[in-house]
């Protein structure tokens, strides 16, 4: 799960879901080291290091999405908050970051448009 982490971080800029893949990589290592008695202290310390570096990334790209969507929803513009809700499902693919919940409300808030 490191490994995968840290390809998907240096893919990050190359395709829309690779921070999220790599936060949860990094956060299923995290979880499995955690489990460990006694921890191995270097892979645990790097992968809770790189859990709180991406996190911020991670909710502020939901955060600006979120903000998007919320403005191209005021400005009636319901084709391009679609898109953007679109992206938000690419970017945050499952339930582990609340962004997932957020474009499903928004998906559904779209449909009754």
């Amino acid at each position: 799960d490191m490994q995968r982490g840290a390809d998907a971080y240096e893919l990050k800029d190359v395709a829309v879901g690779n921070l999220f893949k790599a936060w949860v990589n990094y956060r299923h290592a995290w979880l499995k080291l955690e489990s460990l008695e006694p921890r191995p202290a270097d892979p645990y310390d790097a992968a809770r290091a790189r859990l709180n570096e991406l996190r911020p990334l991670l909710d502020a790209a939901c955060n600006a999405l979120v903000s998007k969507v919320q403005s191209q929803l005021t400005s009636a513009d319901p084709k391009s908050a679609h898109a953007t809700v679109e992206e938000m499902a690419l970017r945050f693919p499952t339930r582990e970051h609340r962004c997932y919940d957020l474009a499903l409300q928004y998906q559904q808030d779209l449909n009754g448009l």
